[in-house]
């Protein structure tokens, strides 16, 4: 279940970068150290898009539970995470011989499945987003 889920998700997600002009290259680059959800551009600038989605039972529910109130961003993707990303990110980088900017991406996919609704929320530039006091060390 949960992977159908991902699955789901990841499809909306997609879609929904396409329909903000961004050009997906690849789903589900997978490494031992990790995996990226999404490589996609847009412009000249690589983007790497971290994909979350949750199952509501109704879309009532899901827009109590997320409020710009509620919503922290190292609850979903943690310290552990944002490392095993840069680790995949190194490898595709050499392996696509790719030397340009990258950003890390994050795009929320929330699903209400028996009201066939989803809502999408995206946060561009994760890194930028995550240091923000905080203390955590990316270099």
């Amino acid at each position: 279940m949960k992977h159908r889920i991902g699955e789901l998700g990841e499809s909306i997600a997609a879609k929904h970068l396409t329909s903000l002009g961004f050009e997906v290259l690849e789903r589900n680059y997978f490494q031992p150290c990790g995996e990226i959800d999404i490589v996609c551009r847009k412009g000249r600038t690589l983007h790497i898009v971290e994909v979350k989605a949750t199952v509501f039972s109704s879309s009532e529910e899901l827009h109590r539970a997320v409020s710009y109130e509620t919503y922290h961003i190292n609850e979903r993707i943690d310290y552990e995470k944002m490392r095993s990303l840069r680790n995949v990110i190194g490898i595709y980088r050499s392996e696509r011989k790719f030397h340009g900017k990258h950003v890390i991406d994050a795009l929320f996919v929330y699903l209400v499945p028996h009201e066939t609704y989803a809502a999408v929320e995206m946060l561009e530039d994760l890194e930028g987003e995550l240091t923000k006091g905080d203390d955590w060390d990316f270099e």
